[in-house]
This record gives C-alpha cells, sequence and structure tokens, in this order.
C-alpha cells in the first residue's frame, strides 16, 4: 500500500494574503511509497468522501485530547516502521511511532479550535485540482495550466486572512486522511499538522476523485475566511460565538454560509 501527502502555504507555513510578492510559497512532500500491485479496491464515493474529511477534521478541532487517544489506538498497529491494518495492505513508514508519538503530545498541549464552515467555492477549487491530478497523473499542487493554489481558490470567491492546501494520495477513508495529514510522517516541519490546528483557518472546502497511481486523492483548500463573487461582506459576529463550535459534527451545508469571523 502506499500513501503520500502533500501541502502548499506561503512562506512560514500560514502568511497573511497580500502580504505582497515577497512572500514566496512552499510546499512539503512526505510519506511517499512507491505503487506497488494491490488487488481491486471497490470505487469510494468521492463526495461522501469529502463530507467524512470535514466531519474527521472538525472533530480533531473540537476535542484534541480526545483525538490524541485515537493515535494512541492507531500507534499499537505499528511493527516497526510498517502499519498493519486488517484488510489492508502494510503502509511503510519513514519515522514510525516516533511521528506518532510527536502528534500525541502536540494534540495533549492543543485547546479547543473552531469548527472549519464549508464553502463551496473553496470545494470547487479542491474539485478543479483533484480532477487536474487525476486526468494528468500528477502529485504536485501546481496545475497543469501554471495555477498554484491561491489562484484556483480565487476563481470562485475572495479570500480572507490566510489560505492553505492540503492533499493527500491513497488515503482511503476520511479518517485515514486526516491521521496521515496529522501524523505528518517524514515532515520536518510537520506543516501539515501546523494546517490542521491552526486557529486563523475557519473556512474549508474537500474534494476526492480518482487518481491513475495511488487510486484515490484528495484536495482540502482552507482559508480564514471566503466569499463568493458577488456576495456582500457579512456582518462581523461576537468574537466569542465566532470561535465556539455548536457541534463537534458539524456537516456540509447545500450552500455556502455566511461566514462571520
Amino acid at each position: 500500500m502506499w500513501r503520500q501527502s502533500i501541502l502548499a502555504v506561503s512562506a512560514m507555513a500560514l502568511t497573511a494574503l497580500g502580504a505582497g510578492p515577497s512572500a514566496a510559497r512552499s510546499s512539503w512532500t512526505h510519506g511517499a511509497h512507491a505503487p506497488t500491485s494491490a488487488g481491486p479496491t471497490p470505487t469510494p464515493d468521492y463526495a461522501l468522501m469529502a463530507e467524512a474529511v470535514l466531519v474527521e477534521m472538525n472533530e480533531l478541532r473540537f476535542d484534541p485530547g480526545a483525538y490524541a487517544r485515537k493515535l494512541a489506538h492507531h500507534r499499537t498497529l505499528y511493527r516497526g516502521k510498517t502499519i498493519f491494518q486488517r484488510n489492508a495492505p502494510p503502509v511503510l513508514t519513514q519515522e514510525g511511532v516516533t511521528a506518532v508519538d510527536e502528534a500525541i503530545a502536540a494534540l495533549r498541549q492543543t485547546q479547543r479550535l473552531p469548527q472549519l464552515r464549508w464553502a463551496d467555492g473553496l470545494a470547487r477549487a479542491a474539485q478543479d485540482h483533484a480532477d487536474d491530478l487525476g486526468r494528468n497523473n500528477l502529485t504536485g499542487h501546481g496545475g497543469s495550466d501554471g495555477s498554484r493554489p491561491e489562484e484556483r481558490s480565487r476563481r470562485y470567491g475572495d479570500l480572507e486572512v490566510v489560505h492553505a492546501e492540503n492533499i493527500t494520495f491513497g488515503s482511503m477513508t476520511g479518517r485515514e486522511v486526516v491521521i496521515d495529514l496529522l501524523i505528518d510522517d517524514g515532515v520536518a516541519g510537520r506543516g501539515h499538522r501546523e494546517i490542521l490546528l491552526a486557529p486563523q483557518l475557519r473556512v474549508t472546502g474537500v474534494a476526492c476523485g480518482p487518481h491513475p497511481s495511488y487510486r484515490i486523492t484528495c484536495v482540502v483548500e482552507y482559508a480564514g475566511g471566503f466569499r463568493p463573487h458577488g456576495e456582500a461582506a457579512p456582518r462581523r459576529a461576537d468574537p466569542q460565538r465566532a470561535t465556539t463550535p455548536r457541534s463537534p459534527y458539524q456537516r456540509r451545508p447545500w450552500r455556502d454560509p455566511v461566514v462571520e469571523l
């Protein structure tokens, strides 16, 4: 089995939008395993997969300490640097349990974070890139048209504060996507984890699709705020209300919510 995760964000992982041309963009790759032949697997429901990623991210952010217990269970699946799960091929990691232990310690020190609200515009940007990755057998943040993550999101609306993108390859469930990004095996700066736990990020859009080399890819766009083109600026909410999640299982609304920061 193979899994890979990559991310792209502005310099220093999370940078305020509008910082000017000097704000270079960085990216990291980790967890790459050479594709191997494996038996056929059922075709995922990609829309449900995207929603599962949203639910899992919000469960993590609602109670990081409780999620650390999930990682502790995940740790028991390791034998050396290889993960063995029932009904799944083994997954070779670079660091073994070292990265898992570091993630557990980080979650135990993390307070509750704002829930991520779904934005259809960000989901459309994510879908554009997921389709491009699959169609052209790509594994990077750059589009086949030369586009970068922030550019793709701006096609559908205005971004506020910060923007980031995570991508996974080969993670077959919403939980696998989040755990792989959270452990961040092989990435010295743990940039994927930093994005998942960033309090500045308040909205997201997720899309998953087929990939010829890794079976499946999931693209996750994040921003501090998002306003679809033509929509009036939202009224600012009470800061206390804006940081208190209503539910640990906030699901995708049918239309873009009014994002109140």
